[in-house]
């Protein structure tokens, strides 16, 4: 069969298409041109307000700053306070994180949101869907200002025929497309009367296959089923899809979301885990005030936190091993506690401690493809396509792989850019159309 080739666009006006993926722990943003007559290309969003150098992974974090009158402070990449020398200047402010997570699914367990705002809290005057709106704001001006800095057409050409595609985790519903509609009609995306024309929305599982069809054009040779999973920041998404005659792509079981409340797990506080590459730092750091209860380092919650922060941007990513240590580096050489094994502003964590923070998230993905795999009777699955933020972890990809059975292989789309391949896919599902989603059949 013939590769796809996408065609040139048939419309006659000049359009702007823009799509949002809003992270638990990091966002993205892409967007295509679209001109008469000409091939549309997608095109990631690589500067951001408040970064000082381009970044390649062309990601942002998903944070929100506050005042205590709750005025935005700042967003993004400007919440930094390493780069923003204002920001870390002034007192009481209030970060709001995994804001995306109070968007409550209507099978997540009521109470579970209250536990998420204990971590952290809102603003006393602010909702949910006020702070993704904030967000999507900050990340609208930021996707203006690099499109009018890098393009040579002009963002006035455009600015009357803009298009949003919004992603969401598999198996958001009516309710959470209509709050993420109204924050970004409340951000300025678009106005109200043009909001049900202008936005659409898609999964996050849908996206990612457009992504690794774009990444893999040989995916479109494949006859077996194919499992998605989009390993991100807060949830797992797992998608299975099957060729059809006609050559498209249609969902052939339910899509799954690990939104799934889970027993306590030992010295936890939160009664349920969603098991993103979040939630592996969140185990880290509660390892590392309980080991440091009773040195000078832990009663310091700013030491604590630097060690949680520096182990999530360094020490998860290059984790592979359990038979080596793993050094979290936090400050500078004087920091030195060897009784605790602090030298030189690093702790040492052994590799299978390192290992077991890991381990929920890797038994959960586990047992989600093993659980999607025996549900597709009809159709045997044969491919795993590992894409989002966490799948870049080379532990998590060799543990998978060593538990996936004879005949299943499982690989990762794009290395070097399989954190945006949310954003780029739903500019894929824009433009193609080739995936229908799960229907249910009724008998």
């Amino acid at each position: 069969m013939a590769t796809h080739q996408r065609q040139p666009y048939s419309g006659t006006e000049r359009t702007l298409v823009i799509a949002i993926d809003v992270g638990t722990t990091f966002s993205g943003v892409s967007y295509a041109l679209l001109n008469p007559g000409v091939v549309p290309q997608i095109q990631p969003v690589t500067q951001f307000l408040g970064q000082r150098e381009p970044r390649g992974d062309s990601k942002v974090p998903s944070v929100v700053c506050y005042s205590q009158d709750g005025t935005v402070v700042a967003a993004g990449a400007e919440t930094d306070p390493k780069t923003n020398d204002a920001l870390a200047e002034m007192d009481d402010i209030i970060r709001v994180e995994w804001f995306k997570l109070h968007l409550r699914p209507p099978h997540l367990a009521p109470g579970q949101e209250f536990e998420l705002q204990k971590l952290h809290p809102f603003p006393k005057n602010k909702t949910p869907v006020q702070v993704f709106g904030d967000f999507l704001r900050y990340l609208f001006k930021s996707t203006k200002k690099h499109i009018w800095d890098s393009e040579p057409w002009s963002w006035k050409s455009v600015k009357r025929n803009i298009y949003f595609v919004l992603s969401h985790p598999n198996r958001w519903e009516g309710k959470q497309q209509s709050q993420m509609r109204n924050a970004a009609i409340a951000a300025g995306l678009v106005d109200k009367s043009l909001a049900l024309e202008r936005i659409s929305f898609i999964s996050e599982g849908e996206a990612s296959l457009h992504f690794c069809l774009n990444k893999n054009p040989k995916l479109h040779n494949k006859r077996d089923g194919i499992l998605v999973v989009d390993c991100g920041g807060g949830t797992i998404n797992v998608s299975a899809y099957s060729q059809t005659t006609k050559g498209r792509f249609k969902e052939i079981l339910p899509p799954e979301c690990s939104w799934t409340v889970m027993e306590y797990f030992a010295n936890s506080t939160i009664p349920g885990f969603f098991q993103g590459s979040v939630f592996v730092t969140y185990h880290a750091q509660e390892y590392l005030k309980k080991r440091l209860r009773n040195s000078k380092y832990g009663s310091e919650h700013e030491i604590v936190e630097a060690m949680a922060s520096a182990f999530d941007k360094v020490t998860k990513c290059t984790f592979k091993t359990p038979n080596t240590p793993s050094f979290v580096k936090f400050g500078g050489w004087r920091y030195h506690d060897p009784e605790f094994d602090i030298q030189c502003g690093s702790i040492r964590i052994i590799g299978t401690q390192m290992a077991r923070f890991f381990e929920p998230a890797l038994q959960e993905i586990i047992q989600v493809i093993e659980r999607q795999r025996s549900n597709s009777t009809s159709i045997s699955i044969k491919t795993v396509l590992l894409v989002g933020g966490f799948a870049r972890s080379d532990y998590l990809f060799s543990q998978l792989k060593s538990h996936c059975p004879r005949g299943v292989s499982i690989t990762r789309a794009d290395i070097t850019h399989i954190n945006k391949a949310v954003a780029d896919g739903a500019i894929s599902y824009y433009l193609d159309h080739c995936v229908t989603a799960w229907v249910p059949e009724y008998s």
